[in-house]
């Protein structure tokens, strides 16, 4: 009876089980991970957000300490400068909105008389109108749905409170202590030490590229619009400047503030027509133009493609919102600098194997002798 010839699955095929398989268990850990995230995020949010800022003022800490700064000094002076410029920024924005406010609603009312006055004034003035009734006749009950969503606010104004507390904690041990947590960490994901301790160096250096694409796009903002303000003569056109590059670091919320603040002061230095022109450069600005910036800067720090980089912040921004959509480029970046040190490692190096026995299976179906 002639010997049947054996059937040997295809390389290809044999690797498209182990990759299903892998990317099904990847999606489950993902899963997990982002339920587990959700139910602690009073910790996990302070401690994510902690890492990114450890990673990316770690070399400032580095830089004190090779002048004969103490380390824990270091990262004192850091911690101490990060705080003083956030609570700066926002006394900067706090301070200038009150300093107009009263332009600001000087100008609103002039512009809404204007167009109360103009074709559609009749039906604006009638909604006005209704609405202010409206709002006579239920204010107690609005009065009444309002209030659990003050107490609700105020409890959440007290969780950001701890979260705040939390995460500057947090910070300081990061960037007193930051190598021998890395190394610590790098020892104990499942990979030696000597491979797991480079992954994690890298993807800090990936992060820190990021900021620094990031920084040029938030260089290019702050130009543009403060360069539309001088245009239009409005005035404190260098602070609007400076606020629209401080929030450039925001993903998405950024933007819609920084642009907010521009457009408000537009209005108090020169009317509604000026704030309608700085919409129209903060919406340009913001868009069309940043876009094309973004993945420039983020293709060239991170060494991926713009295209690249388009579809990670977009794919990222409608599974996870704007941190996703934030972190999405240095996470691609971190993850194929994994898998090409995972590669030269000889992690994967099955797929040699797999490529040996299927040789020799085919020798074996010929009649040969194989070892």
């Amino acid at each position: 009876m002639p010997k049947l010839p054996q059937w040997v699955v295809p390389i290809w095929l044999e690797r498209l089980g182990r990759a299903s398989w892998l990317a099904l268990g990847l999606a489950l850990a993902v899963v997990v991970v982002v339920w587990l995230c959700a139910a602690t995020r009073t910790i996990t949010l302070p401690l994510l957000l902690a890492v990114v800022v450890a990673a990316v003022c770690s070399p400032a800490v580095d830089w004190l300490h090779a002048r004969r700064v103490p380390r824990w000094v270091s990262a004192l002076v850091v911690l101490t400068l990060i705080v003083v410029l956030t609570v700066a920024l926002g006394l900067l924005v706090s301070v200038q909105l009150l300093d107009q406010a009263q332009q600001i609603e000087k100008q609103l009312t002039a512009g809404l008389d204007g167009l109360t006055s103009s074709v559609v004034g009749e039906q604006v003035s009638g909604a006005l109108d209704t609405l202010a009734t409206s709002l006579q006749d239920n204010w107690q009950k609005l009065l009444q749905g309002f209030l659990p969503f003050l107490l609700k606010g105020i409890g959440s104004l007290a969780t950001i409170a701890f979260s705040a507390f939390i995460g500057l904690n947090i910070l300081y041990y990061l960037l007193a202590d930051g190598r021998r947590v890395g190394r610590w960490v790098g020892g104990h994901i499942g990979l030696p030490a000597e491979l797991g301790v480079p992954l994690l160096r890298n993807a800090v250096r990936s992060v820190q590229m990021y900021f620094i694409g990031t920084t040029i796009v938030a260089l290019f903002n702050g130009v543009a619009i403060g360069l539309g303000a001088v245009i239009l003569g409005t005035p404190l056109a260098v602070v609007i400047g400076l606020i629209n590059f401080f929030f450039s670091y925001i993903p998405y919320i950024g933007a819609v503030v920084g642009g907010a603040i521009a457009v408000l002061l537009a209005i108090a230095g020169g009317g509604l027509s000026d704030g309608l022109w700085m919409l129209l450069i903060v919406i340009l600005a913001n868009s069309v133009f940043q876009t094309v910036i973004q993945q420039l800067a983020l293709g060239a720090t991170l060494k991926l493609h713009p295209l690249g980089v388009l579809l990670a912040t977009t794919i990222g921004g409608v599974l996870g919102g704007a941190i996703a959509s934030a972190m999405a480029a240095p996470l691609v970046a971190i993850s194929l600098d994994a898998v090409r040190q995972l590669r030269a490692a000889g992690i994967f190096a099955d797929d040699q194997a797999a490529e040996t026995r299927r040789q020799r299976a085919e020798a074996g179906a010929d009649g040969e002798v194989v070892p």
